[in-house]
């Protein structure tokens, strides 16, 4: 299995050397090595980034891959992941209910509207207030 097999789009460690090597020629070789990554949520300032701890080879399935292993996980945190794991077993849920709801051919038209307003009503919505010009 070659690098192009796995990710044709990849630098290769030659590749990679070189330009770490031309950095490092123009005067930047004290800096940190990051990788920059999507915490999932808009930000604002710098590039999200997570410094670069090590490099291994792969072995087993990874065999013939190089990887760099960054200081903190990349990516959104655990929280995150749980409440949108958990946001979309709701929506899944509603889905489903919705659906039943839709093709109860017990229900009426009115019976209906009413368990689906039920059904996605926001209980943090409030009332309108009403605007006085």
């Amino acid at each position: 299995m070659t690098t192009s097999n796995l990710n044709p789009d990849a630098l290769s460690v030659e590749m990679l050397m070189a330009a770490l090597l031309d950095v490092v020629a123009r005067g930047h070789g004290h800096l940190p090595v990051e990788v920059p990554y999507n915490p999932g949520e808009a930000h604002v300032g710098g590039t999200p980034a997570k410094g670069i701890r090590g490099v291994s080879l792969g072995f087993d399935w990874d065999h013939g891959r190089v990887f760099v292993h960054t200081t903190e996980p990349l990516g959104a945190n655990d929280e995150r992941f749980q409440a949108l794991g958990k946001r979309a077993d709701e929506l899944a849920f509603k889905q489903y209910r919705a659906r039943s709801i839709l093709t109860n051919a017990a229900l009426s038209d009115t019976e209906r509207v009413a368990q689906l307003t039920a059904l996605f009503a926001d209980p943090r919505a409030t009332a309108p207030t009403k605007v006085t010009g």
